[in-house]
């Protein structure tokens, strides 16, 4: 590839990396940094020596119980130092980790337990009545831990404490830079989520790349509320363990203790959603916070309110940086440049080092400046498919270019805005929601002739979804029995926030639903 990256510090020279795997990261950097602190959780604190030694033993005890190369491991917590351990010690294990959100319902967790043929699964002792009620259906499962006090009384489960009792320890694995070292599903077109299958190459390059642009050293900390089950997050770890920093990790966001956190931990980076800042800024008691520490806020996931980020930089006097990435190129490919004269608010920045991207016609041909395209990108942190769908991963290759799906325009300087994605996702709050899974919640409700879900947008939380129903003929289905039977089979953020009951729904002539009429008409709250 010639001109690797607009990037203006680079001008298209590419950094040298690695391609470490993740073992190979966590142990590189517990000999350099030893007892330097590496997490936060609550009153505990840990080294990067104690990390890794931990994690060692984990990892033997998983060889213990089974876990070979190649094997798949889910993890459902909340946010915890147990959910970052059990990532490195799948990985040293070199099985692949499958994360699942917490609160998904038993519908869902078996959906990727099955797909994903997962061997084990290690969780929070509130997560196993969802396990419970799934254990049985998922012919691959072999082992279940729980973390938790009295998790040692669940019969057929091993108790997450005693892997790390044992003289275990950890018996070596061949390991490659383009070895996969996770399936992390994301929504299909069929409202089918996919395994997308990234490298532990792709993750620690991207980690180094985004690092080295934000200029982070060890001497910045973090805090991380966002859902270690999403990509978003896992990459903010790796890019502080790249350079040494320190982790402050919540269990979840809630606005006065983050607050918190940012002013006694000193916070100098940090990264959320919109929505966590537009509630940080408008706390009613923000001003007896001191945040004079914080440098660097990264914001994406959502749109953003600009009002928002221009009134916390005046009060804090940091820097916010927009930047673009997405789960297949694990996950940033795009970024501001760290200096207020350079960076430029709406845009998702600058192509980032060793990377390429073009803006594509539906025939794959290059759009001429300043017009919309699809964004496609060649990026050594680029995944290795969908797991098992080899279809759709020539689909997304096409061309030896991965199509993003994103829709785009660049300005005669190299910086790219976002326009719209190709595909009918609601970005709420940060977390993606797929209208076509929600489509088929609802229509599997017996009283539901058909149903369309759309974004409409929110001031708080981006977008949130909105269902239109038709009912079928001589019911009396209501909007709370609906919801109520959504809850059943949908993560909390996925139940639509609106439904509206119609007596029809616009049609195409090819008998589909014509959303676009839809989106004028009722592409408002």
């Amino acid at each position: 590839m010639e001109n690797y990256t607009y990037f203006p510090v680079s001008k298209g020279k590419p950094l040298p990396l690695k391609g470490l795997t993740l073992p190979q990261l966590i142990r590189e950097q517990a000999e350099k940094f030893g007892q330097k602190k590496i997490l936060g959780f609550g009153e505990e604190d840990v080294s990067y020596r104690e990390f890794d030694e931990k994690t060692d033993r984990i990892a033997g005890a998983l060889q213990e119980l089974g876990i070979k190369k190649g094997d798949r491991v889910a993890l459902m917590f909340k946010n915890c130092l147990e959910l970052l351990e059990g990532y490195f010690a799948v990985w040293k294990t070199g099985a692949w980790v499958v994360p699942v959100n917490p609160v998904f319902t038993p519908r869902e967790l078996e959906y990727l337990l099955v797909d994903s043929e997962s061997k084990m699964i290690v969780a929070g002792l509130e997560q196993y009545p969802q396990i419970e009620q799934v254990k049985e259906k998922v012919s691959s499962l072999e082992t279940i831990i729980l973390n938790g006090e009295k998790s040692e009384s669940i019969p057929e489960t091993i108790s997450y404490k005693s892997l790390d009792k044992g003289s275990y320890k950890v018996r070596p694995v061949p390991i490659a830079s383009d070895d996969v070292c996770q399936i992390m599903y994301t929504s299909g077109t069929e409202g089918r989520p996919k395994g997308v299958m990234t490298t532990h190459g792709g993750y620690t390059n991207n980690a180094f790349i985004r690092s080295h642009i934000l200029e982070l050293t060890e001497d910045d900390v973090t805090l991380i509320p966002l859902p270690l089950f999403h990509m978003f997050a896992v990459a903010t770890f790796l890019n502080f363990v790249t350079v040494g920093g320190t982790v402050i990790l919540m269990e979840r966001f809630q606005t006065e203790e983050v607050l918190s956190a940012l002013e006694k931990y000193k916070v100098t980076f940090f990264t959320g959603v919109p929505t966590m800042y537009d509630y940080l800024i408008h706390h009613p008691e923000i001003d007896r916070y001191d945040l004079g520490s914080l440098r660097l806020c990264i914001i994406a996931g959502g749109n953003v309110n600009y009002e928002v980020v221009e009134e916390f930089e005046r009060k804090f006097d940091c820097l916010f940086i927009e930047s673009m990435g997405q789960t297949e190129l694990s996950p940033m490919v795009m970024i501001n440049p760290p200096y207020r004269e350079r960076r430029r608010l709406g845009s998702c920045g600058l192509t980032a080092y060793n990377m390429e991207t073009r803006l594509v016609d539906e025939n794959d041909n290059d759009v001429p400046l300043g017009e919309v395209g699809e964004l496609v990108v060649k990026s050594p942190c680029a995944m290795k498919g969908y797991y098992k769908q080899p279809e759709a991963t020539e689909q997304v290759f096409r061309n030896g270019w991965l199509h993003t799906g994103d829709l785009l325009r660049q300005d005669k300087d190299g910086y790219y805005y976002f326009v719209d994605r190709k595909k009918d996702m609601i970005v709420t709050a940060g977390y993606n929601i797929y209208a076509k899974e929600l489509e088929n919640v609802l229509m599997s409700h017996p009283a539901v002739l058909e149903a369309a879900v759309i974004a409409v947008p929110d001031e708080t939380k981006g977008q949130l979804a909105k269902a239109l129903i038709v009912r079928k003929e001589d019911t009396d289905l209501t909007v709370e029995e609906l919801k109520n039977y959504a809850r059943e089979y949908l993560a909390p953020y996925k139940v639509p926030r609106i439904i509206k009951f119609v007596s029809s729904l616009p049609h195409t002539p090819q008998g589909k639903i014509a959303k676009g009429i839809l989106r004028e008409i009722e592409g408002r709250k």
